[in-house]
């Protein structure tokens, strides 16, 4: 494991996060097997944890490209991957929505999308909710589409739903049917709008509740060589289905358990303050 102070300032307060998240993935994501390519990693000594120090976004975006060029070094083991650990910006300790919209949104980390692809962790993870209980095979939906290049597109349109069953559109997606042109696809449930979506979170976000805010960097030649391969889709959807399936059936009590019960405690100093009101793998 690496872990590296980014300023060369020392703070005993960040290592001890980055063990924590660092015991989380050991637990959670390793005990629970919920990602073969991290144990792959794991396997070769090759999960790399980093504590970043910095406590602007603008300065852990800084990090995280020195980290990339690091991770896609021709010297790095093959299946190299990165946990930068970032207890420090107070913003996104206090606020999921506000990290995630970073990760995944800020023109900061766009120099990046060729190197590696970035993943939330964060101790009130929750991006994903049950479907609202009148939306089902029938209903007229808004949902965004996917566009060409495999983005999700900027403004929703109308579509008729087609189908939820998670054996067939795989875990967390929905079948649909837009009314425009009469394409359908396989949209994720989160991409719905309005009403089509309930409070009601689902047990998969516990995949992504580590103890501290952590942007997971993993190599897009490592992604190109699992998507690319002979049964790449389905053994990714295999995957995410048997992980959906697994966190339903251990439930809310149990996973809060196995997460926090070696772990350190998540915002607020108490991990049973996070619970995101009920209670939520980068393969997940």
């Amino acid at each position: 494991a690496v872990r590296r102070q980014f300023n060369g300032r020392c703070s005993a307060g960040v290592a001890e996060c980055t063990e924590h998240v660092r015991k989380w993935v050991d637990k959670t994501v390793l005990g629970l097997g919920l990602c073969p390519w991290a144990s792959r990693a794991a396997a070769g000594g090759a999960i790399r944890y980093l504590s970043c120090l910095e406590e602007r976004p603008v300065q852990v975006a800084r990090f995280l490209r020195a980290e990339a060029k690091s991770l896609c070094d021709k010297g790095a083991a093959r299946w190299a991957t990165s946990l930068v650990v970032c207890p420090r910006v107070s913003a996104w300790n206090a606020d999921f929505k506000t990290f995630d919209a970073w990760v995944s949104k800020s023109l900061d980390l766009d120099d990046l999308e060729d190197l590696v692809a970035l993943v939330a962790f964060h101790p009130a993870f929750r991006r994903w909710h049950a479907l609202a209980d009148h939306v089902s095979v029938g209903s007229t939906v808004m949902t965004h589409f996917e566009e060409e290049d495999g983005e999700r597109s900027r403004r929703p349109l109308q579509a008729t739903v087609v189908t939820t069953e998670a054996t067939i559109v795989g875990a967390r997606r929905v079948g649909v049917r837009f009314l425009d042109d009469g394409t359908e696809q396989w949209v994720p449930s989160d991409w719905l709008v309005g009403s089509a979506q309930s409070e009601v979170p689902l047990p998969d976000n516990w995949m992504h509740r580590a103890p501290h805010p952590t942007v997971h960097l993993i190599r897009r030649c490592n992604l190109n060589s699992v998507r690319g391969g002979s049964d790449g889709y389905e053994a990714v959807a295999d995957v995410q289905l048997r992980n959906s399936v697994r966190m339903a059936t251990l439930g809310w009590d149990r996973l809060k358990e196995i997460s926090y019960s070696e772990c350190a405690v998540g915002v607020g100093g108490n991990s049973g303050n996070i619970s995101g009101g009920g209670a939520a793998s980068s393969a997940g």
